[in-house]
């Protein structure tokens, strides 16, 4: 099974989404399962059909499907913010290419990331005419603006890294409560700095 959780050069954006019976037949998306989850779920990877064997309504549909493998997967592990939204999970899915990336590809991945910036921020209630998600202020909705800062490694969202380090831990239920309750305090402190969700990369 041709399983591609990146996308491939020259092959356009495939990140989660596989052909398991080969091309010109259905799109899946699919999810890998954690290594310390394998035994309790008992799979490798999960799938769910797109219902569709074109390539671009596969690529429209395929987050919402991912979100829900997630959530599939989280029942079995406390559940982190990528389970949970999907436009995080897309945003996160550009920023691991995006920090690969040399600078050509980087530049091709602006312009998927602010395309798909303009989608968003249409979808809240933005217009085209004063679209801009570098402006200061912002002239684009809070969650386009976020997806770009994400997307883009221009911040960190912490909480999403403590939840795949606690997960891997062996500490008890108590010392990882203490973490999250930690990480809380420190994200409201940064609050009147306007950067609630993420840490601003040096």
């Amino acid at each position: 099974m041709n399983v591609i959780l990146r996308a491939e050069k020259g092959g356009g954006d495939r990140r989660y989404l596989t052909q398991p019976r080969g091309e010109g037949t259905t799109w899946y998306a699919v999810a890998e399962v954690p290594r310390t989850l394998r035994r309790a779920i008992g799979k490798k990877r999960l799938l769910k059909s797109l219902e569709t064997t074109d390539l671009r309504v596969a690529r429209i549909a395929r987050w919402n499907a991912v979100a829900d493998l997630k959530s599939e997967i989280a029942k079995h592990r406390t559940p982190g913010p990528e389970d949970q939204d999907p436009l995080l999970l897309e945003a996160m899915a550009f920023r691991e290419e995006f920090v690969r990336a040399d600078a050509a590809r980087r530049n091709d991945l602006m312009y998927q990331i602010t395309d798909r910036a303009e989608e968003i921020d249409l979808a809240a209630g933005g217009t085209r005419d004063d679209y801009e998600p570098f402006a200061e202020p912002r002239a684009a909705t809070k969650p386009a603006t976020e997806f770009v800062q994400l997307a883009s490694a221009k911040v960190t969202p912490a909480d999403l890294y403590i939840e795949r380090w606690l997960a891997a831990s062996t500490y008890s239920e108590r010392t990882k409560a203490d973490a999250r309750t930690a990480l809380a305090q420190f994200k409201d402190s940064l609050r009147p700095l306007g950067r609630p969700e993420g840490i601003v990369r040096a």
